[in-house]
């Protein structure tokens, strides 16, 4: 018995060919569209991360200082004292201008480290009381405290190192009390800047400046604004000494931007409040 095969015609061998141009077309397409999701997708996220970063590390700052430690307010830009080691006061000598304070944290004082300290004056009055400017002459360890609050307050700090930190300026020792809260700081700018062309938030510490989030959207994509503890904005900038001592609120508003591979942009607006320290 003998069979006979037939083979394909060119019609059909041609609409095979065409079948398979839409199909391969249709994929083609949807890879394309995938790739150009997954690269707005990469942008937005980029993009929120940026923000959410540089606000992070911007408000960790401001929470931890109260309005003195504001030194320039403008819708733009902002100076201020970020507090960093701290330690309460146990023992002080008038003459030699040590303290003995009971440290907390992973880092001692250091020489150069400018200080903060709690001055009381008037212990039976609120209003003078101040945070008086001073710095560290050189520090040593191996000290004790003479002073029967200071050594009660020492027990009530179990992690506590004591350490004599020489200071540098006649700091009114008489109206300084065991207890008195120590803290350095460092002086820091935020404002923004331009790397290779594109705006950035930079943060400006001892002079250097360090870009942190970036590029960032056209237009004022970074503003601040300022508010007492009535709710009132303060807008004669910059902001002076009196509004300055008044600011218990600022509001951050920080858009950055990224480009995708298409031309297009995506831009994230984040917005978000501190409350000063003692506000």
């Amino acid at each position: 018995m003998s069979t006979h095969r037939q083979g394909f015609t060119l019609i059909e061998l041609l609409l095979v060919m065409v079948l398979g141009l839409v199909v391969l077309g249709a994929t083609y397409e949807t890879l394309i569209r995938q790739e150009e999701a997954y690269t707005v997708y990469n942008a937005m996220s980029a993009t929120q991360s940026d923000t959410r970063t540089g606000t992070d590390l911007l408000t960790g700052d401001l929470r931890e200082m109260s309005a003195a430690d504001l030194t320039l307010a403008t819708p733009d830009s902002l100076r201020f004292r970020a507090l960093r080691k701290f330690g309460l006061l146990c023992d002080k000598d008038k003459i030699s201008k040590k303290l003995v304070l009971a440290q907390m944290g992973m880092e001692d004082f250091a020489a150069g480290d400018s200080l903060i300290i709690y001055v009381d004056g008037d212990s039976l009055k609120a209003a003078d009381d101040v945070w008086e400017v001073d710095y560290v002459n050189n520090t040593s360890l191996g000290v004790a405290c003479g002073t029967t609050l200071g050594i009660n307050l020492a027990g009530l700090l179990p992690d506590a190192n004591l350490i004599q930190v020489s200071t540098g300026m006649a700091l009114r020792f008489d109206s300084v009390f065991p207890g008195a809260p120590v803290r350095s700081f460092e002086v820091v700018t935020y404002r923004t800047g331009t790397f290779d062309g594109q705006p950035y938030l930079v943060r400006i510490q001892d002079g250097a400046v360090a870009p942190l989030v970036g590029p960032l959207a056209s237009g004022n994509p970074f503003e601040l604004r300022y508010y007492d503890n009535q709710g009132m904005e303060l807008t004669s900038f910059p902001l002076n000494a009196a509004d300055r001592a008044a600011v218990a609120r600022i509001e951050v508003r920080l858009a950055a931007e990224r480009q995708t591979t298409q031309g297009d942009s995506y831009t994230d607006v984040l917005v978000t409040d501190v409350y000063l320290r003692g506000s």
